[in-house]
């Protein structure tokens, strides 16, 4: 028998597996096989949730994905398609290759994965990235996926799988082994390192703003890496599991490209979401902590709308998605007043935009005009990226790249922040803050402590 645990219930999959089987078995011979990849599917009525299973299920490469709402999870097993690139200057191609794998597959095939934050990774990732290449793409094996009420297990097959059943079935035996998984990582950290420090930070941020005289850079979105390491290996599923808890109204994303290195997080920064030629995308820029109680709440949120150099670092933000959209849609338009985005930890000054796209315009066309945003980059955009190679002393990989999923009809992307990249023993957090005319080392400093501490308590909590 065939079990799946988590901390609740043990789901037997033994009779699932049984009826998936046979629904491969009957695909192979079908017409289905002129498709680039097959999805058979399988209802479940078990509240089993995918996250849990993320948890369990035994597979070197897993992927999680949830929306802001909740009415969307899945969570993913294996690789039936996977495009990666080495460098950055490859990305724009593979994007359009994962366009042409979803249109010339069956209806309902996602392509799930990253792309890196540009400066940096012109020629490849650092060690610390390696696995995840400057992009990486995959279509799962398996998924379970929640739709609103509504749970599926999925099968993807490409018309090659159909002509060897027999190996698919034992991936569906080898990953649906439960690894006995549970809640027992305790995160006892055994240390804490900030890199830089507080006084490289405070240097830095005092150099940069000596620079915006010289009119070269307006704006620039300096980062940090947190180096927590803990006295076990780290459960990431467990920990993206605790995240997803600590930090609703934000997406929620787990890539594992290998055992023992995953990169996950809680977004709350959508770069875009399309639906045929409908697009919507935001600003999301400027930030205050979240009050005590609902009146210092509603106070500091207050301040926030009314602060000139919040505000001037959102319109940034603001100016730069305009220029894209300008370039991507036959029309759009654009709220006149920004309003809040309250989260757990902190506030956002938030613009929300929506447009029609050109015909012609496909998901490498919006990435590459929309990634990177001055909400992670700076203003010029160039400029800001080449001071962020020379400043920050660490490669940002994934952190501040897009992640999310392509499909036919539709995508949805986010900015990858608020996040960590896992391996083994070690988690890395990265945050980062716009500096501007009137920004000083020392808040920008709480601010990014404001912004990891969703993270930090999810781990101690």
């Amino acid at each position: 028998m065939t079990t799946i645990t988590n901390t609740k219930s043990k789901f037997d999959w033994s009779d699932k597996i049984q009826s998936l089987k046979n629904k491969i078995g009957s695909v192979s011979s079908t017409d289905k096989a002129k498709f680039r990849v097959n999805r058979i599917s399988l209802e479940l009525k078990s509240g089993l949730l995918p996250i849990d299973w993320l948890k369990s299920a035994s597979a070197d490469s897993k992927v999680y994905w949830s929306d802001r709402t909740g009415g969307f999870e899945m969570a993913g097993l294996g690789e039936t398609s996977l495009l990666t690139a080495d460098s950055y200057n490859d990305v724009e191609r593979i994007i359009s290759e994962a366009v042409r794998l979803v249109k010339e597959s069956v209806a309902g095939v996602r392509v799930y994965g990253g792309i890196r934050f540009p400066a940096g990774g012109k020629n490849g990732s650092s060690s610390d990235w390696s696995a995840f290449k400057s992009c990486r793409l995959v279509v799962p094996r398996f998924e379970l996926v929640r739709d609103n009420k509504q749970t599926k297990l999925v099968c993807n097959l490409t018309s090659a799988d159909l002509k060897k059943t027999s190996d698919i079935f034992n991936e569906l035996e080898q990953y649906f082994q439960n690894d006995d998984a549970d809640d027992s990582f305790d995160g006892k950290i055994a240390s804490r390192i900030d890199q830089p420090s507080y006084d490289g930070w405070e240097s830095t941020v005092d150099s940069i703003i000596r620079d915006f005289s010289k009119g070269k850079i307006e704006k620039i979105v300096l980062a940090r890496q947190t180096t927590i390491q803990f006295k076990e290996d780290c459960d990431a599923a467990g920990l993206l599991k605790r995240l997803s808890a600590a930090t609703p109204r934000c997406y929620h994303f787990y890539f594992q490209p290998q055992k023992g290195t995953a990169f996950l997080g809680a977004s709350p920064e959508q770069l875009y979401s399309r639906f045929n030629r409908k697009i919507t995308s935001e600003a999301l820029a400027g930030t205050k902590p979240r009050g005590q109680n609902s009146g210092s709440d509603r106070q500091l949120g207050q301040e926030l709308l009314k602060s000139e150099k919040e505000l001037r670092e959102h319109k940034y933000v603001v100016d730069n998605i305009k220029a894209a959209l300008t370039s991507l849609c036959e029309n759009y338009s654009v709220k006149k007043e920004c309003s809040l985005l309250k989260l757990a930890q902190v506030q956002h000054l938030q613009t929300e935009f929506m447009g029609k796209l050109r015909p012609d315009i496909d998901d490498s066309a919006i990435i590459k005009a929309l990634h990177p945003t001055s909400a992670v980059g700076g203003f010029p955009s160039q400029s800001a990226q080449n001071r962020i190679a020379e400043c920050e002393p660490f490669d940002r990989g994934w952190y501040s790249g897009v992640v999310g999923w392509l499909g036919h009809n539709s995508a949805e992307m986010a900015v990858a922040i608020r996040s960590g990249l896992v391996k083994g023993k070690e988690l890395k957090l990265h945050s980062g803050a716009g500096i501007v005319k009137g920004s000083t080392a020392a808040l920008e400093w709480a601010e990014i402590e404001s912004k990891i501490g969703s993270f930090i308590s999810a781990v101690t909590g």
